[in-house]
């Protein structure tokens, strides 16, 4: 009978020496630490206020070795993703754990420039027609833009709904000569320039060509652009 009751109190202490040597790890330490560290390198991406979400994570509780627990979160993708799948390493004490494969979804907050208004193609974007918001921009993060951008003479080269995100690749510089613009043709023959008024079909900037149309003379003629407004008709 003592035997036994030795062998019982043996294996209870060893059960109990086990225990004490591995520590168990929650689903949200996990997903705090994993948050801070995709936050951390994103950082290095974009000044843009974050927030992390977890979209799997494969345990409800984690048994591991008593100790210091890291992290080492990496990724295949050198850039800022909204979406990503990361390598999550764990270590204890230094010394390599296990990994797992743990999905995330980063969202990025940021005041941009929204249209506050309909604007059309080849609308100039102002301070009238538009409005800083902070808006998620996970998206389209590398292309919005602020309000410093008000400073440049651009157009829309789309239509902008009101409240829509201003995307910097449907912006140009606002050409020397617009479309459907009233401007001035200049008429040149053996040495003698006569000037009219005329509609442009087209829009382009010094050097190109643009086609134009007299409303006077109802008539359609191809010049090239020597100024703002301005296109040289040579006869």
């Amino acid at each position: 009978m003592k035997k036994v009751l030795s062998l019982i109190a043996l294996i209870m202490f060893m059960m109990t020496s086990v225990k004490a040597e591995a520590q168990t790890l929650t689903v949200k330490q996990f997903e705090n630490e994993i948050s801070k560290q995709v936050i951390k390198t994103y950082k290095n991406y974009t000044d843009a206020d974050l927030s992390v979400k977890i979209l799997q994570v494969p345990f409800s509780t984690l048994n591991i070795r008593d100790g210091v627990v890291t992290y080492k979160v990496t990724s295949n993708n050198d850039k800022f993703m909204p979406r990503d799948v990361k390598k999550v390493e764990i270590f204890v004490n230094g010394k390599y754990e296990r990994f797992m494969m743990i999905p995330v979804e980063v969202k990025a907050y940021k005041n941009v420039l929204v249209a506050s208004d309909a604007i059309n193609r080849d609308s100039a974007i102002t301070a009238m027609n538009t409005v800083m918001q902070r808006r998620e921009v996970s998206n389209v993060l590398s292309n919005v833009i602020t309000n410093s951008y008000l400073k440049k003479d651009v157009v829309s080269k789309k239509m902008y709904k009101e409240g829509e995100i201003i995307d910097k690749r449907f912006l140009a510089a606002r050409p020397d000569v617009a479309r459907n613009q009233e401007i001035v043709a200049l008429f040149k023959s053996s040495g003698v320039t006569i000037s009219i008024t005329a509609i442009s079909q087209g829009e382009g900037n010094v050097g190109d060509y643009v086609m134009l149309k007299s409303p006077k003379y109802q008539r359609v003629y191809r010049g090239k652009v020597i100024a703002p407004n301005r296109v040289l008709v040579t006869m």
